[in-house]
């Protein structure tokens, strides 16, 4: 694996979170993400992208921090991707993170401008700015849809200071990222050619469908609609022309043309406007005012939306105003995780041994299927049925070979799988042996070997994940990790020919209460499930004892052995929130 590098995201709405989804998606990639309105939900949650491309998938960016300043630390790449609104406030947030000798500041924002407060806040800085065609909502805090509307457009606001070579090398490391993540995207030379040509589509788009509250569609198919933004675009290409930007009057046919081929649309914007939210007015409309002014230019309908969209910035601001404690008191509810999401494991990874068969395998696409990703720990790379499984979810699998029988390669693997840059938020330890000998004929070998698997092996494991689990910070709810043990009926009752297996899961019992005594006042839980007579290959011998089995049977409230899938839900629970 290579070297991470570390990438700070400003501005986690919709846009913001599309693209900490595609950054994720490359492994060298360490995201850290500063939320603010939705803090506690993606804390707690992660974030959730449903989309018509990717499909659904939930996932944890590396860190979440309130301010770039709680970082503690510079980054490689400052993304910025927060609504271009008092946009001079900003270097002076972002500057904690930013280190002149490293960093590079990547501008995603619509708008004309952006570039310049960051420009003189950071001089020797490279800055890679983009215009984005990226259809996205936050619609609840965490949670993003994603249309199939999908484009970056990407380039260098140049830098006289810094080396030529250097600023390419930095804008090819990060389309590497884009390409990883599978975004389309073009590489632009001159990216304010790119700029304007956004600000006359948001121009017509964002401020109609704010003024009226009516879609795209039915926008232009009013009255009067086609003819009014036909003369506001012009004036925006007046006045990008007058700057020396060499756009055609054939754009507004190309923007109308591209704009009637999708269903009516409203835009951010406007979903601003009825959040009650501060939106982005003067980055859109009032940079190209000012330019027309500065010419002595007549933009008489710019001048008018302009105008009509700052008074509603104004009466936004003031309702926002009077209506603070009532708003945050339905924000908090409304991140208030509901039952079900108390026992999702969305953006979470479980260290699974055990996982290639019987009870081992229902319960790791069973944690799968609630959302985690999985590191399978198996002898050898034979056995992919659980992985494919897994990954027919939409989840990661990942395995790690060891032979747990070997204390040596097992004191490596926790090691190993974290220096590979895994995270683990679960320990399931099912791995397990039987060996079948009357106790006065039973071989010290066979008790050696069924000892290390199904004792020494299940402590090691727990003692280095549990030291990592320690190390993290604990979530807004307390809770560092969560670790399962398997232990056994013969964990009570001893069996009969099995004394190294009873041994062993009786001391599983015992070391699973001494870790959790240690541990649960530091948040992580310690549990284990003692499964009964299971069918499963472990018990055939027992089951082919037809005198036996019919004993067994007879003792077993429910009439019947017990399956693989009967212990779905307990190790949900267990590695939930739900399990407090």
């Amino acid at each position: 694996m290579s070297e991470a590098v570390d990438v700070l995201l400003f501005g986690l709405g919709a846009i913001g979170s599309f693209y900490a989804y595609i950054l994720t998606k490359s492994e060298n990639v360490r995201l850290t993400v500063v939320a603010r309105s939705n803090y506690d939900a993606v804390k707690m949650n992660g974030l959730t992208i449903n989309s018509e491309v990717y499909g659904s998938h939930t996932f944890r960016p590396y860190n979440v921090v309130k301010t770039p300043a709680e970082a503690r630390g510079t980054f490689d790449y400052v993304v910025c991707s927060h609504k271009a609104i008092d946009q001079s406030s900003v270097p002076a947030q972002v500057a904690p993170a930013v280190d002149a000798k490293k960093t590079t500041l990547v501008v995603i924002q619509n708008g004309v401008g952006n570039e310049e407060p960051f420009r003189q806040a950071f001089p020797d800085v490279t800055i890679i700015t983009c215009v984005t065609w990226v259809g996205a909502l936050q619609t609840s805090p965490g949670v993003i849809t994603h249309t199939k509307s999908e484009h970056t457009q990407i380039g260098l606001y140049p830098n006289e200071k810094v080396d030529n070579a250097l600023e390419q090398g930095c804008l090819d490391a990060f389309t590497g990222f884009l390409r990883a993540g599978g975004t389309p995207f073009d590489v632009v030379e001159d990216m304010q050619i790119k700029r304007w040509e956004k600000v006359v589509w948001n121009a017509a788009w964002n401020s109609v469908t704010t003024l009226t509250l009516l879609d795209t569609q039915s926008w232009l198919s009013s009255e009067g609609g086609m003819s009014l933004t036909r003369q506001l675009m012009t004036e925006v290409i007046d006045v990008a022309r007058k700057c020396g930007i060499p756009l055609s009057y054939d754009l507004i046919d190309e923007l109308i043309n591209k704009i009637l081929k999708m269903p009516g649309i409203h835009s951010s914007m406007h979903a601003d406007r009825v959040a009650g939210r501060q939106m982005e007015v003067d980055i859109i409309l009032g940079t190209p005012l000012k330019k027309a002014r500065e010419f002595g230019m007549k933009v008489p309908i710019m001048e008018t939306i302009y105008t009509l969209l700052t008074e509603l910035n104004v009466y936004s601001l003031s309702v926002t105003e009077r209506n603070i404690s009532q708003q945050l008191e339905l924000s908090r509810i409304s991140m208030a995780p509901s039952i079900l999401d108390m026992f999702s494991l969305a953006g979470r990874t479980a260290m699974f041994t055990g996982g290639t068969r019987g009870i081992g395998a229902s319960m790791a696409v069973a944690l799968a299927e609630a959302g985690s990703d999985i590191i399978l720990i198996q002898r050898d790379n034979s056995n992919t049925a659980t992985k494919s499984k897994i990954e027919s979810l939409g989840r990661k699998a990942t395995i790690y070979t060891a032979d747990l029988a070997s204390s040596t390669e097992v004191s490596a693997l926790t090691r190993k799988i974290l220096n590979d840059g895994h995270d683990i938020d679960i320990l399931v330890t099912c791995a397990g042996i039987q060996k079948r000998h009357p106790a006065h004929l039973f071989p010290q070998n066979d008790w050696d070997e069924v000892l290390q698997v199904n004792l020494s092996t299940v402590f090691t494991l727990c003692r280095d994940v549990g030291a990592y689990m320690l190390s993290r910070k604990p979530n807004a709810a307390g809770h560092r990790g969560s670790i399962i043990n398997v232990a056994s009926l013969c964990t009570f009752q001893g069996g009969i020919t099995v004394p190294a297996y009873a041994a062993a899961k009786g001391g599983v019992a015992q070391l699973t209460k001494a870790l959790s005594n240690e541990w649960a006042s530091k948040g992580i839980n310690v549990n284990a499930i003692a499964p009964g007579y299971i069918a499963t290959d472990m018990t055939e011998a027992l089951q082919n004892d037809k005198e036996r089995a019919e004993s067994v049977l007879s003792r077993i409230p429910a009439g019947r052995w017990g399956n693989p899938d009967d212990f779905k839900g307990p190790v949900i629970f267990l590695a939930s929130s739900a399990c407090a």
